[in-house]
């Protein structure tokens, strides 16, 4: 620009005659003279630029969400959309976005099972390990438990214990098995094995129990009785996954009432949870199945469960235990 449209500068004037191949990377390259008094301000150069050729600059080291990846390369390049910030020389997480959570260098949602997430770091949630007895946690402590390993149960103080071979017999002796906000009930299927065969027999649901203590049960009838409805009464009994659907051939009283028609998916925790059976008197045979037996180091409970709610024909005590109606409620 041949006139000072931007203004005319102060002070001294430190350039004159400059003269530029073109190729400086500064001014102060070319040649020029300096504090000569033959200019004045009036002749004070202005340029106007079109811009830099890219977006790129020179910096001592990258920008947070940029790393160097050899000391060869020397551009920057962008970390892992996951991170906020990763390491000086490696695309390693240090930092992430919102609510993500640091671990092994990468961000992730959820911390792997046997661990939990803490804001310990001052920037940063990272996975810390649960305690030695928990299978998952919420925590650092013994009482931070929300799941338990094979082999132990979940007491209401969130503590994972081995269970005794009485503590699992009776709820009025055993409702620390289950967990916060959950009740322990009497198993209501019954499975009638014949002696010598403990996980093959015959299935009853009990319908009441007396003032006296007398049960009555209501066998289940093998007319649309499912090998899906099979798996979820060998899960109910902790008996492990069904083997099969046995024929029975034990006959059926014409009197006797029967109950049909679950319709599980075979992923319910027990037949409660499936569609509501209807009662019928006609019926061909009783069902019967063959469970596998429960898992290596898993706790046979099979007279006990957890539920959330008391199923109906049952109501919950106070002491955390859900109850059968007596037999002369509706």
């Amino acid at each position: 620009v041949p006139t000072p449209v931007f203004g005319a500068g102060r002070g001294v004037i430190a350039m004159d005659s400059v003269q530029c191949s073109g190729g400086e990377d500064a001014l102060y390259s070319c040649h020029y003279q300096q504090f000569l008094r033959d200019c004045s301000h009036a002749q004070d150069v202005g340029l106007r630029c079109r811009g830099p050729a890219s977006r790129h600059w020179c910096v001592g080291m990258c920008p947070p969400g940029m790393f160097l990846p050899t000391f060869e390369v020397t551009q920057c390049e962008s970390c892992s959309a996951d991170c906020r910030t990763c390491s000086e020389f490696e695309n390693a997480c240090t930092t992430c976005h919102g609510n993500a959570i640091l671990y092994r260098s990468h961000c992730i949602k959820a911390c792997p099972s046997g661990m939990y997430a803490t804001d310990e770091a001052v920037d940063r949630l990272t996975c810390a390990s649960c305690h030695s007895s928990c299978a998952t946690c919420s925590g650092p402590g013994a009482d931070t438990c929300t799941s338990c390993s094979p082999g132990w149960i979940l007491t209401l103080d969130g503590r994972c214990n081995r269970p005794t071979s009485s503590s699992c017999s009776d709820c009025s002796q055993c409702t620390s098995m289950c967990a916060t906000s959950q009740m322990c009930i009497q198993n209501n299927l019954q499975l009638v094995a014949a002696a010598g065969t403990p996980l093959s027999g015959r299935l009853q649901q009990i319908a009441s129990i007396s003032a006296s203590g007398n049960v009555t049960a209501v066998p289940i009838c093998s007319s649309g009785f499912t090998t899906a409805d099979a798996q979820v009464a060998c899960r109910q009994l902790s008996l492990g996954g069904v083997v099969r659907v046995i024929a029975s051939t034990i006959a059926t009283s014409s009197s006797a009432a029967y109950r049909t028609g679950f319709n599980c998916n075979g992923h319910e925790q027990s037949l409660d949870s499936c569609k509501a059976p209807t009662a019928v008197t006609r019926c061909p045979s009783p069902a019967a199945v063959q469970c596998s037996g429960p898992a290596q180091g898993q706790v046979q409970t099979p007279h006990l469960r957890c539920v959330s709610a008391c199923p109906a024909g049952s109501f919950p005590r106070s002491s955390g235990v859900c109850e059968p109606c007596r037999s002369n409620c509706a």
